[in-house]
């Protein structure tokens, strides 16, 4: 029994794992690409944004500290 649930267990995780997840994976990725605009051109101005301290901005809290707060409370 144990057995024949691993080999059907099996069977599917060859077809999902396989190239059609490959092909799902590419294809949406291609899709939020073009529909968010490219929004990848703007990786590395936002994490200098975010390690980077303002000396104009209001506020006690830099903007390295919110972003590890933020970080430590989504993990």
């Amino acid at each position: 029994m144990i057995e024949t649930i691993h080999k059907a267990i099996s069977a599917i995780n060859g077809v999902v794992w396989g190239w059609p997840m490959l092909g799902l994976l590419l294809g949406t990725h291609v899709f939020l690409t073009i529909r968010l605009k490219f929004i990848q051109k703007y990786t590395f101005k936002a994490l200098k944004l975010a390690v980077k301290k303002d000396k104009n901005a209001p506020g006690d809290v830099s903007q390295f500290v919110v972003l590890s707060t933020l970080l430590a409370a989504t993990l």
